[in-house]
């Protein structure tokens, strides 16, 4: 038996010493360790918790004057047109007061319409008048919004301007761009002006606009 077996059979109370001292956690570990397993709140309640009072009165004065037509007879609207209401004031509230993200609320709208207007509504918005039938479109022509080739040519420009952001590139077109100008408010706006109708002689004054983004 060596020295330190017997050492540790003859004293156990160094033995238990030296087993707690190689188990002991400083405040810190035990501190990160419960940080790291506490269980996280869902996303919903985090997104909730994010929403200024403004977002959340959006919100709440969106949805109320959403219901609004489908609970009061509007005087000169039929079924359809009351729904269409309803998805303009709703519109107009999110537009406003950016409750959710503008683009979000672009989508919903197209949305709501599919779900409310068209043919394909879920719940039918003639009310079984086979007068107002021709109203009805069907949804794929409110699908058919999002496939416009200008929202296309815009949201291709949105992605090169985010993606030139990202990696800086942003910084370099537009010094070497600007660069043949001073550098005042004035002659940055001019140069910004000069190049934006010096491209628009060669391309659509869409796919111009799109290019700029990255730069402005």
């Amino acid at each position: 038996m060596s020295a330190d077996a017997a050492d540790s059979a003859g004293n156990p109370s160094s033995a238990t010493a030296g087993t707690t001292a190689a188990t002991a956690t400083t405040p810190r570990q035990v501190r990160r360790r419960r940080s790291t397993n506490a269980p996280k709140p869902p996303v919903l309640q985090q997104a909730i918790k994010k929403l200024s009072p403004k977002q959340i009165v959006g919100f709440v004065l969106g949805l109320v004057l959403f219901l609004v037509p489908f609970i009061v007879d509007v005087p000169g609207l039929a079924e359809p047109g009351e729904r269409m209401l309803a998805i303009f004031l709703l519109a107009i509230v999110f537009w406003v007061l950016e409750p959710i993200p503008l683009t979000a609320t672009a989508v919903l709208v197209i949305l709501l319409e599919v779900l409310l207007v068209s043919n394909g509504a879920i719940v039918d918005p003639t009310g079984g008048d086979a007068a107002l039938a021709d109203t009805v479109l069907p949804a794929a022509d409110y699908f058919a919004a999002l496939a416009n080739p200008v929202i296309i040519l815009f949201l291709g420009g949105f992605m090169i301007a985010h993606g030139a952001e990202k990696y800086g590139m942003d910084r370099n077109l537009a010094s070497v761009m600007l660069k043949p100008f001073p550098s005042s408010a004035r002659m940055t706006v001019l140069g910004l002006m000069l190049i934006t109708a010096l491209l628009s002689m060669f391309m659509s004054n869409t796919a111009t606009t799109a290019t700029m983004f990255a730069v402005v």
